[in-house]
C-alpha cells in the first residue's frame, strides 16, 4: 500500500506551531538524516521554536549512554520550558 502524499509529514509541517524538539542519529538508516533536515527546514518556515539535535555514531535510537543522558536531560529542560514551571504564562 502506497502512502498518500497528503499525509506525509513534510506536507503537514506548516501545521506544527508549538515548540518542537527533533533529535536524529547521524547513522540512522530507517529515517536518514537528510529526511530529517528536509522536515526541519519545512517546519522552520512556519515555526521558529524548533530545537535540533544530532548524535554522531547513533542510528534510530540512542545506544551510547552519554547520548541517552544528554537526550533525556534536553527533553526534561524542553518540557520544563514549554509546559513546566519554567513555561511562560500569558
Amino acid at each position: 500500500m502506497r502512502r498518500s502524499c497528503a499525509t506525509s509529514p513534510i506536507h503537514l509541517a506548516d501545521r506544527i506551531r508549538q515548540p518542537l524538539l527533533m533529535a536524529y542519529g547521524t547513522e540512522d538508516q530507517r529515517v536518514p538524516l537528510y529526511h530529517g533536515k528536509l522536515f526541519l527546514d519545512a517546519v522552520r518556515r512556519h515555526n521558529s521554536q524548533v530545537e535540533w539535535i544530532t548524535y554522531d555514531r547513533e542510528g534510530h535510537g540512542w545506544a551510547l549512554q552519554e547520548n541517552r543522558v544528554d537526550f533525556w536531560t534536553r527533553v526534561e529542560r524542553f518540557l520544563d520550558r514549554n509546559i513546566g514551571s519554567g513555561a511562560k504564562t500569558e
